[in-house]
């Protein structure tokens, strides 16, 4: 699944090395094109449409899928 998060080279750092971030509404919809896992969206959704920050990580799966799609220049070092 895409989506767009307007992120800090901070916090690209944090999803490349596998960590947590914490992920708020006014984020969302612009910045970063990344790909994550469906699960991993919905819950993100649901927080976010209740006005709750959520806090997502990325699996080594999927930090690869973004470095071989193209998506996700931030997370290409």
């Amino acid at each position: 699944m895409n989506v767009s998060l307007d992120l800090s080279p901070g916090q690209l750092s944090k999803l490349r090395n596998g960590h947590g971030i914490r992920v708020s509404r006014a984020m969302f919809g612009s910045g970063i094109d990344m790909i994550i896992n469906p699960m991993t969206f919905n819950n993100m959704m649901k927080k976010l449409e209740r006005g709750t920050g959520a806090v997502i990580s990325m699996s080594g799966a999927e930090i690869e899928q973004n470095k071989m799609e193209g998506t996700g220049e931030g997370l290409r070092r």
